[in-house]
């Protein structure tokens, strides 16, 4: 069994498996978004952030080619493998210092992403709901 130590983010920790099932994102200890293999726990990418005192939501594409992240009022996709920002969306709403809720999922082929977005622990008022086409190889 492995444990893993995120207290000082202030966050509930997400997870996303890659496809190959060897490794997983989440948070690091520095708050940022991490790629660990599930052998031994060694860090392998260092991906965004730091990310604390919200929720953070993972969505990692079915080809492990992209992961989205939901946070506060943004949305970032990423190059999974080099950990480059591939775009950033932020959505505005008019409330300062919004912490949203996001519920991230791409399409089985990998060429779409749907974002759920709303306010507070609940997504049954001003729910939000975003379909991305993400690029071609």
């Amino acid at each position: 069994m492995q444990t893993h130590s995120v207290a000082n983010c202030l966050l509930d920790v997400p997870f996303a498996f890659t496809p190959d099932g060897s490794g997983v994102f989440t948070i690091t200890p520095d708050c940022r978004i991490g790629l660990y293999a599930l052998d031994g726990w060694q860090k392998q990418t260092i991906i965004g952030g730091p990310y604390s005192g919200a929720k953070l939501a993972l969505a990692l594409s079915p080809d492990g080619k992209f992961l989205a992240a939901g946070y506060k009022s943004s949305l970032e996709i990423w190059d999974a493998q080099s950990g480059m920002l591939l775009k950033r969306f932020n959505l505005e709403t008019g409330i300062e210092n919004f912490i949203g809720n996001f519920a991230l999922v791409f399409s089985p082929d990998g060429k779409f992403l749907i974002a759920r977005y709303g306010l507070g622990n609940t997504f049954f008022f001003d729910t939000t709901v975003m379909l991305f086409g993400m690029p071609a190889p």
